[in-house]
C-alpha cells in the first residue's frame, strides 16, 4: 500500500514538474498563463472546500483571480507599496485560515471565508512572480526544488520510520519523523547550493535561515489545508492529480512557503 502511494505520486510528479519548470525557462507568457490557471483551479477547490454553495459567488471569486494576478503584475497600475501590502494581507490571510469554523447555513461568512482563500493563493503566486522577475532565474528554479524535497522526504521518511503522529487530529499520516527527516534533507541540499558558489547567498547563516524558513513554512502550509480539509470533512481537495489528490493539494506547502521567502527575501538579498 505504502509503496502503491509512493509510486503514484512518484509518476504524478514526473508529468506534473517538467511542465512547471519549462514554463518557468520559457518565461512570459507561458509561465504567467501556466500559474493563472493553476491559482484558478486552486480557488475553484478551495471554493468547494469551504462550502459556498451559491455560483454566482463561486463565479465572481473563480473570475476575481486573474484580475488580481493581471493588475498587480503591471507597473503602470501598482507599485511596489502596493504589491508588498498584498503580499502581507495574503500571509495574514493565509495563517487566518486554520481558524476558519464552516458553518453551511452561513454563506456571508463563508464568502469571507473565500475571499481569504483568494487573497493567500493570489498572495503566493505574485510571490513566486515577483521573485522570479526580480532575482535570477536559478533562485526561483532552487525555491522549488527546495520546497519539492521538503515535501517529498517529509513523505518518505514518515512512511520508512515514522511512528510518531506530527498532528494526529489534522492529519494522522504526517510524522514527527518525517517532519525532522525533511528539515535534515531540505537544509543538506542548501548547503549543498551554497558550496557551488552561485551569487545568490551571501553567507552559511544566510543560507540555512532561508532553508529554515523554507521548509517549516513549507510544512505548515500542508498543515494549514489539512486542518481544512479535516473541518471539511474530505481526504483531497480534488481528484485532478493521481497519489496528491487535487490541485491544492500538490500546492498547499508552496503558498505559505513562497509567500514567506519573498518577504525574507525583501531584507536578506
Amino acid at each position: 500500500m505504502k509503496d502503491n502511494r509512493f509510486l503514484t505520486r512518484m509518476m504524478s510528479a514526473l508529468v506534473v514538474l517538467p511542465i512547471f519548470f519549462g514554463a518557468i525557462f520559457l518565461g512570459d507568457p507561458y509561465l504567467f498563463i501556466f500559474v493563472t490557471l493553476i491559482a484558478m483551479l486552486a480557488i475553484f477547490e478551495f471554493i468547494k472546500l469551504v462550502k459556498i454553495s451559491l455560483l454566482s459567488t463561486q463565479i465572481i471569486l473563480i473570475l476575481l483571480m486573474p484580475v488580481i494576478l493581471t493588475l498587480l503584475s503591471i507597473p503602470s497600475i501598482t507599485n511596489d507599496i502596493i504589491t508588498k501590502t498584498f503580499i502581507i494581507i495574503g500571509l495574514i490571510s493565509g495563517l487566518y485560515i486554520i481558524l476558519i469554523k464552516l458553518d453551511v447555513n452561513n454563506q456571508i461568512k463563508l464568502t469571507f471565508y473565500g475571499l481569504l482563500g483568494l487573497i493567500y493563493i493570489s498572495g503566493a503566486i505574485i510571490s513566486g512572480l515577483s521573485i522570479y522577475n526580480n532575482y535570477d532565474i536559478s533562485l526561483i528554479v532552487i525555491i522549488m526544488i527546495g520546497i519539492f524535497l521538503t515535501d517529498t522526504s517529509a513523505f518518505i521518511v514518515g512512511i520508512s520510520l515514522g511512528k510518531h503522529p506530527l498532528v494526529k487530529k489534522i492529519s494522522p499520516n504526517k510524522t514527527i519523523e518525517g517532519s525532522v527527516g525533511s528539515f535534515i534533507i531540505t537544509t543538506l541540499f542548501f548547503i549543498f547550493v551554497f558550496s557551488q558558489n552561485l551569487a545568490i547567498f551571501t553567507s552559511i547563516v544566510t543560507t540555512i535561515l532561508f532553508s529554515t524558513v523554507l521548509n517549516i513554512t513549507a510544512q505548515f502550509g500542508d498543515i494549514i489545508i489539512s486542518t481544512l480539509k479535516r473541518k471539511a470533512k474530505v481526504k483531497n481537495t480534488g481528484i485532478i492529480m493521481p497519489g496528491h489528490g487535487g490541485c491544492l493539494d500538490r500546492i498547499d506547502s508552496i503558498l505559505l512557503s513562497l509567500i514567506t521567502i519573498n518577504i525574507l527575501l525583501w531584507s536578506i538579498i
